[in-house]
């Protein structure tokens, strides 16, 4: 599976403190304190034993490997996949509440194919890589840059044709298609969002540059940047939100270099927010 992907984009946060980081593992690894409880103090954000950069894709790999008899890997490959075959849990409340939901549907699954947990994920992972015409036209998003992203993939696929190609293809007139789309959002904490632009003062904390224009009312215009996505369990505080103009805020969803800049920008908004007292 591809849950590695975020160990290795966020290594620099997750390893930052190695005794911590160990006393996590051991007591998520615990199998005498129940998996909801584990869950819900190593993954969730505010849990005691949270660790920043890990999230429910490595957690849920972690024990796969630690025990791949007993719990399964929740993703979003798997959780696309699940939905597409009609068998995803109704979400409920609680990180560690519906791992312990989907992890149920896994093995009941297992049984009904009569394998084992990897090969499952392998199966979902099977799923998820089928073209979107075997199912139906619908597909989840965590959020509108995720959305952005797609879209952004699609059009990157198409850039090796030339002018004449494209043309041609422009001039095939073919019916629209309705796709579904949904898009998650998530609620922002308003005070948050003005004190980083306070802070920001009307220049992008990322390229150090002004803002680009200004809003109708006059103010300049950046927009709200959450270092590690809500989706993936990220913080809605001002230790964990940046305003950055348009373009940096593409270039570190989409930018070649987008690790780097988010490292960077991390480390810029906590000198930031020291030298202001931000605590």
């Amino acid at each position: 599976n591809k849950s590695w992907s975020r160990l290795y984009r966020h290594k620099s946060k997750i390893f930052s403190d190695i005794p911590r980081l160990m006393k996590s593992l051991k007591l998520f690894l615990n199998k005498s304190l129940d998996i909801e409880e584990r869950f819900d103090q190593v993954v969730k954000y505010q849990g005691k034993s949270h660790i920043i950069g890990i999230g429910v894709g490595v957690a849920s790999a972690i024990l796969h490997i630690y025990d791949p008899n007993q719990y399964g890997v929740w993703n979003t490959r798997s959780i696309i996949a699940l939905d597409r075959l009609k068998m995803l849990p109704i979400r409920i409340i609680g990180i560690g509440a519906y791992y312990v939901a989907l992890n149920n549907k896994l093995h009941e699954m297992k049984e009904i194919l009569k394998t084992d947990l990897t090969t499952l994920d392998l199966f979902l992972g099977y799923i998820f890589d089928k073209p979107k015409e075997y199912f139906e036209e619908y597909k989840i998003f965590e959020n509108l840059e995720e959305f952005e992203g797609d879209l952004d993939i699609q059009i990157t696929s198409i850039k090796s044709f030339d002018k004449e190609i494209l043309l041609k293809k422009i001039k095939k007139k073919k019916p629209l298609k309705e796709f579904q789309y949904t898009i998650k959002q998530y609620s922002r904490n308003l005070y948050v969002i003005k004190l980083a632009l306070q802070r920001a003062n009307g220049t992008c904390e990322c390229c150090n540059e002004s803002a680009p224009f200004l809003r109708m009312e006059g103010s300049p215009y950046l927009e709200i940047h959450h270092l590690i996505p809500l989706s993936e369990e990220g913080n809605d505080d001002i230790d964990n939100v940046s305003a950055i103009c348009p373009n940096c805020h593409k270039e570190l969803h989409f930018g070649e270099n987008k690790e780097k800049k988010s490292d960077d920008l991390l480390k810029i908004i906590s000198k930031k927010n020291s030298a202001l007292n931000y605590k």
